[in-house]
Protein backbone atom coordinates (compact mmCIF):
# COMPACT_ATOMS: atom_id res chain seq x y z
CA UNK A 1 0.00 0.00 0.00
CA UNK A 2 1.44 3.34 -1.10
CA UNK A 3 0.11 6.64 0.32
CA UNK A 4 -1.03 9.02 -2.46
CA UNK A 5 -2.01 12.66 -1.97
CA UNK A 6 -4.14 14.74 -4.35
CA UNK A 7 -6.67 12.20 -5.62
CA UNK A 8 -10.25 13.47 -5.34
CA UNK A 9 -12.32 11.49 -7.83
CA UNK A 10 -12.72 8.38 -9.96
CA UNK A 11 -10.73 9.95 -12.79
CA UNK A 12 -7.81 10.47 -10.39
CA UNK A 13 -8.00 6.83 -9.31
CA UNK A 14 -8.01 5.64 -12.93
CA UNK A 15 -5.01 7.80 -13.81
CA UNK A 16 -2.93 6.42 -10.92
CA UNK A 17 -4.08 2.83 -11.49
CA UNK A 18 -3.25 3.06 -15.19
CA UNK A 19 0.23 4.47 -14.51
CA UNK A 20 0.98 1.68 -12.05
CA UNK A 21 -0.20 -1.06 -14.41
CA UNK A 22 2.30 0.19 -17.02
CA UNK A 23 5.25 -0.53 -14.69
CA UNK A 24 6.97 -3.77 -15.68
CA UNK A 25 6.32 -6.40 -13.03
CA UNK A 26 3.02 -5.03 -11.70
CA UNK A 27 0.51 -7.84 -11.32
CA UNK A 28 -2.43 -5.77 -10.06
CA UNK A 29 -3.04 -2.19 -8.95
CA UNK A 30 -5.93 -0.14 -7.64
CA UNK A 31 -6.08 3.40 -6.30
CA UNK A 32 -8.56 4.87 -3.83
CA UNK A 33 -9.19 8.60 -3.41
CA UNK A 34 -11.18 7.85 -0.24
CA UNK A 35 -8.31 5.89 1.32
CA UNK A 36 -5.67 8.22 -0.20
CA UNK A 37 -3.61 5.23 -1.27
CA UNK A 38 -2.79 2.75 -4.00
CA UNK A 39 -2.64 -0.99 -3.45
CA UNK A 40 -0.15 -2.76 -5.68
CA UNK A 41 0.86 -6.38 -6.13
CA UNK A 42 4.11 -6.75 -8.05
CA UNK A 43 6.95 -9.10 -8.91
CA UNK A 44 9.89 -8.22 -6.64
CA UNK A 45 12.30 -9.36 -9.37
CA UNK A 46 10.99 -6.80 -11.89
CA UNK A 47 9.71 -3.81 -9.90
CA UNK A 48 10.32 -2.07 -6.61
CA UNK A 49 8.53 0.51 -4.49
CA UNK A 50 10.76 3.31 -5.81
CA UNK A 51 9.64 2.61 -9.40
CA UNK A 52 6.00 2.55 -8.29
CA UNK A 53 6.26 5.85 -6.41
CA UNK A 54 8.03 7.41 -9.41
CA UNK A 55 5.24 6.25 -11.74
CA UNK A 56 2.59 7.81 -9.49
CA UNK A 57 4.52 11.07 -9.10
CA UNK A 58 4.82 11.38 -12.90
CA UNK A 59 0.99 11.58 -13.05
CA UNK A 60 1.05 14.75 -10.95
CA UNK A 61 -0.13 13.13 -7.72
CA UNK A 62 2.17 12.91 -4.71
CA UNK A 63 3.18 9.44 -3.58
CA UNK A 64 5.54 8.58 -0.75
CA UNK A 65 7.45 5.42 0.06
CA UNK A 66 5.47 3.61 2.77
CA UNK A 67 7.02 3.60 6.25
Amino acid sequence: VIPVEGMTCLSCELTVTSALKKVDGVISASASAKEKSAKVTYDLNKANVHKLVEAINKTGYKANIPK
